[in-house]
């Protein structure tokens, strides 16, 4: 798609899995030497300017994942779960993860089962929870890609997220060398669908600190 519309530079927001993708060795570390990567077709390269990242689980050792995650990701147990899966049990756990104050509305939570209800699959929301495996076997080269990064790096923290509880963003801090995060206390998993106004005025509140080059 970028090719297409021919554009080199990028700036990166991501979410979650999104978060995982861009701390992967093909995403993140190998663009460290020149901040930019080449294309699978090998004649193209993107220049990385900028990543900003929302609640995700880029540190495993602090990563809470819940009850009905831990067993969709079961032999046996998480493809049975899967196939029986639907709205009222995906709108129990996704209110879980939402702060008490920014709840979306049924109509959004049903649109977002419709999507992953498209060509059933909802079937393999066990599959796709792998990624969380590969985060503990990579941990070590993913957290090192974020430490030693060329590229800018931010983060936007929904602080009432129980899978990222509250840990998350005093260690961010810790690890993260000259770390810029800013920490909503209000919100829970999904900072831009809970509060998108005050999100996207801090995405641009560090977009507009970058030089570019």
């Amino acid at each position: 798609l970028l090719q297409s519309l021919n554009i080199a530079d990028v700036h990166v927001f991501s979410h979650d899995y999104g978060d995982t993708v861009a701390q992967d060795k093909k995403h993140f570390i190998k663009l460290n030497n020149n901040k930019c990567y080449t294309t699978s077709e090998g004649n193209e390269k993107i220049h990385l300017n900028s990543v900003s990242m929302m609640n995700g689980g880029i540190f495993p050792g602090l990563y809470k994942p819940l009850m009905m995650q831990t067993l969709l990701r079961l032999p046996i147990i998480g493809t049975i779960l899967g196939k029986m899966s639907n709205y009222y049990l995906f709108k129990i756990n996704m209110i879980n993860i939402f702060g008490a104050e920014t709840f979306p509305t049924f109509a959004e939570l049903y649109d977002m089962w419709a999507v992953i209800r498209y060509k059933d699959g909802y079937r393999i929301m066990g599959e796709v929870l792998f990624y969380m495996d590969e985060r503990h076997t990579n941990e070590h080269r993913w957290i090192e890609a974020l430490k030693q990064s060329k590229i800018k790096l931010h983060f936007i923290y929904g602080e009432l997220d129980p899978i990222n509880p509250p840990p998350f963003a005093d260690y961010y801090k810790k690890i993260i060398p000259n770390p810029t995060i800013d920490v909503i206390k209000n919100c829970g998993h999904y900072p831009h669908l809970e509060l998108p106004e005050v999100t996207f005025s801090l995405y641009l509140k560090f977009f507009n600190t970058l030089v570019i080059t």
